[in-house]
């Protein structure tokens, strides 16, 4: 799932603007052709204030996390976004 950060990303003189991430998901097993449908691209600003690094909006993970159900894994954590979001 690409997220398109907008042009409030970061610029580098010279080169292309880093404005896209990709995030990656996945099952354990086949998922029945049931539920809502999710957007393919996800477009929303960096947040201003971060936590982390490489921190993202809770908002987008809300997005992501819109077509799954059940346990959800984050095994990078950083700053808790998708903790926060789950709650």
């Amino acid at each position: 799932m690409p997220w398109d950060k907008t042009e409030g990303s970061r610029p580098q003189k010279g080169r292309y603007r880093v404005q896209a991430e990709y995030a990656l998901w996945g099952t354990n097993g086949a998922r029945p052709p049931v539920g809502p449908v999710a957007p393919g691209v996800f477009r929303m600003s960096v947040p201003r204030i971060k936590h982390h690094v490489a921190g993202k909006p809770v908002d987008l993970m809300l997005g992501l996390m819109g077509v799954m159900e059940g346990l959800i894994l984050d095994p990078f954590m950083g700053s808790g976004t998708v903790g926060v979001a789950c709650m």
